[in-house]
């Protein structure tokens, strides 16, 4: 059964909105504000958005399945229900994270013979409206994403080439009385974590999970470091990083 099929036959269901709903509250919303028939409307919500979607060329995405299983968590100790989908093809996992509801709809669901049925369907709903309930929401998550990624990539190869220019001025310019100071700006050779999106070690083992946008780090670097480093050099620098441009062209 495919997502779509398990939302008509669920979502248009009153005793099962109000399972799911009851089940939200008690893990997700501890909120007094928030309550059950709060959640109920966000359901319906997502009903009528998901009923909405255009999924004719979609049909392709089947070869992906949704399924969960028990894992320990690694701060609690406590088993916790692990959302997943995995690639029918090979049986490697991934994140569901910044999926459209366009692709997800032609997923097929298999549900855990060891996990409640309700359960199970209360946590992928969960997780499937994480970055919202509207295409629209989903989409501007993805492309948010993808915007700090763009960053990360540049602050790396920021770092790639402040790190070759320190190397270049300490050999070339040994004599020049800025010397003294090029190392103050050696922290900008090394980058901090601001983000990360489901970084995961890839295995060959089927029981790793890989994200769709695995091993991105969303990195940054110290502004105010960097404009007192071009200060000093901008002239150089803009020079050195245009030569070595040229040179790989």
């Amino acid at each position: 059964m495919i997502l779509k099929e398990v939302v008509t036959n669920s979502l248009f269901n009153d005793e099962i909105i109000q399972t799911i709903a009851n089940y939200w509250k008690k893990h997700y919303y501890q909120e007094e504000e928030v309550t059950v028939g709060n959640i109920k409307e966000k359901l319906v919500n997502l009903r009528e958005e998901l009923d909405r979607v255009d999924t004719t060329d979609a049909a392709s995405t089947g070869e992906y399945s949704f399924t969960a299983k028990w894992i320990e968590d690694a701060f609690t100790e406590e088993l916790v229900m692990d959302i997943f989908c995995t690639f029918n093809e090979d049986g490697k996992h991934y994140s569901i994270d910044y999926l459209s509801f366009k692709e997800m709809l032609h997923y097929n669901v298999i549900f855990p013979l060891d996990i409640p049925k309700i359960d199970f369907l209360s946590e992928l709903l969960w997780e499937v409206t994480f970055e919202g309930f509207t295409e629209e929401s989903k989409t501007e998550g993805r492309r948010e994403l993808e915007n700090r990624i763009q960053e990360s990539d540049e602050v790396q190869k920021s770092m790639a080439d402040v790190k070759a220019f320190i190397v270049f001025f300490k050999e070339e310019c040994s004599t020049d009385k800025r010397i003294s100071i090029i190392d103050h700006f050696q922290p900008l050779t090394e980058s901090v974590i601001e983000d990360w999106s489901d970084i995961f070690d890839e295995t060959e083992d089927e029981s790793s999970e890989v994200s769709f946008w695995s091993n991105v780090a969303v990195q940054k670097q110290d502004k105010q470091l960097l404009e007192e480093f071009l200060q000093v050099f901008k002239e150089e620098y803009d020079s050195f990083v245009d030569q070595k441009s040229q040179k790989k062209l």
